[in-house]
C-alpha cells in the first residue's frame, strides 16, 4: 500500500520520472543494491552500518487477527488462550533471535505456527479462509478489517513498538533526486498511516 500511495504521489509530483518498486521481503542483495543505486528501502529489518543512513517513518506493533466468526478466537482473553490456537505467520527472515523489539515478546510465547509464509498478505488471506489466527503488524489492521473482514483479538502481549525505517546509501545522501524521493516516501507513509 505504501508503494501505491508513493506511485500516486510521483505520478503527480514528477510525471516524467521512471520508478519501480520491489515488495520482496528481505531481499538477499538489499545492502548491495542500495550501495549500487537503489534509492531507498522501507522495512523493520534494514541494513545497518557506516554505508547507510536511515530514520524511523513510524512506530508499529504486532497484533493478532482472526475471522470475525472464529469460534475459539472469540473467547481469547489472555496469553494462555493464545497458545491454544493455531497461527499463520511470517517465516523468520534472519537466523537467530529477532532483533526487533516488540516482536521478541510475541516470539517468547512459543505460539503454535501451523503455517509460515513469506508475505503479510498471505497471512491475511489464510486467516480469512481458515480457523488459523494471524500475527500481523498493527499498521495492517485497517486493511485486515476492510478488505479481509478480520478482527483484532483483545490480547495485548506487549506495549513495545518497533520502528518502520527508511534507509538509503550514505553516498546518495545529498543527491537532489534522492532527497526528493525520500521526502515523497515520508509523505506517502504519513498518508497511509495517518501519522
Amino acid at each position: 500500500m505504501l508503494a501505491v500511495r508513493l506511485r500516486e504521489r510521483l505520478l503527480t509530483a514528477a510525471p516524467g520520472i521512471h520508478f519501480s518498486f520491489s515488495t520482496r521481503s528481505r531481499p538477499v542483495d538489499l545492502a548491495q543494491s542500495l550501495r549500487d543505486g537503489r534509492d531507498a528501502a522501507v522495512d523493520w529489518l534494514v541494513p545497518e552500518g557506516i554505508h547507510f543512513n536511515g530514520h524511523a517513518l513510524f512506530e508499529d506493533a504486532m497484533v493478532t487477527v482472526a475471522r470475525r466468526d472464529h469460534p475459539a478466537a472469540l473467547k481469547v482473553r489472555d496469553e494462555r488462550d493464545l497458545r491454544s490456537l493455531e497461527f499463520v505467520g511470517l517465516r523468520p527472515r534472519i537466523d537467530g533471535d529477532s532483533p526487533v523489539p516488540g516482536l521478541q515478546e510475541w516470539l517468547r510465547l512459543k505460539l503454535n505456527f501451523a503455517i509460515e509464509v513469506s508475505e503479510i498478505l498471505e497471512v491475511l488471506l489464510l486467516t480469512t479462509q481458515s480457523d488459523l489466527v494471524g500475527l500481523v503488524p498493527k499498521s495492517m489492521l485497517k486493511l485486515a478489517r476492510d478488505a479481509f473482514q478480520l478482527g483484532a483479538l483483545p490480547v495485548e502481549v506487549t506495549t513495545r513498538t518497533f520502528p518502520i525505517k527508511l534507509v538509503w546509501a550514505v553516498s546518495k545522501g545529498s543527491d537532489p533526486g534522492q532527497v526528493f524521493i525520500r521526502k515523497q516516501i515520508e509523505i506517502a507513509s504519513r498518508t497511509l498511516t495517518g501519522r
